[in-house]
């Protein structure tokens, strides 16, 4: 145990040498322009990628494991009557946040993102948001140690899951993964449209 969390803090400084480097040549007016998201409604996933260290480290994993590397980041659509939020594992602040599209895009350094939406398939969206009202409530933590069978506490891509699947969302075995879940896979699930 201690020899793995050794091999951690070792690519976690590479990384880290990596993702300052990189930081340091990003202007702030390169991150992602808000859009339109009139059309997007509670269950719909925006998948991001972004220029912070977390953003490098998670593409960094997701090479080592042969996943594609598009996006390093995910959350859900939550619509109220009077706004539109993203709620999502922040793995800065340690727990589950509710943001605004500007706060998302600014706090997480984002310089890309897609909408996707599950296709043919039903869930419920008050148990989608009822699911995460009561861990917005309950202030879940961020899982640092990404075990996915734990729901103590969630990654990202843990979080979604868990959500669909508290939603009744049927098929979700097809969103396949090996030890870790990355956001990626729940793309090349073919589960998810982009919109």
């Amino acid at each position: 145990m201690k020899k793995r969390w050794i091999i951690y803090y070792v690519i976690g400084i590479v990384l880290g040498g990596i993702g300052i480097l990189r930081y340091s040549y990003r202007n702030p007016s390169s991150l992602a322009l808000p859009r339109d998201l009139s059309h997007v409604h509670t269950g719909d996933i925006i998948l991001s990628v972004g220029y912070s260290f977390k953003s490098e480290l998670v593409k960094s994993l997701e090479k080592a494991s042969a996943h594609s590397t598009d996006y390093s980041h995910i959350g859900i659509f939550f619509r109220t009557e009077d706004s539109l939020c993203i709620v999502h594992m922040s793995i800065d602040d340690n727990c589950i946040k509710r943001e605004n599209l500007n706060q998302f895009i600014v706090n997480n350094k984002v310089l890309e993102y897609d909408v996707y939406r599950m296709k043919n398939i039903v869930f419920s969206q008050k148990k989608l948001s009822v699911f995460m009202d009561s861990l917005l409530r309950a202030g879940k933590t961020f899982d640092h140690t990404f075990n996915i069978k734990d729901d103590e506490s969630f990654y990202c891509t843990e979080f979604v899951y868990n959500a669909f699947k508290q939603a009744g969302a049927a098929r979700l075995e097809e969103i396949t993964y090996n030890q870790y879940l990355y956001p990626n896979d729940f793309v090349s699930s073919g589960l998810f449209v982009k919109l």
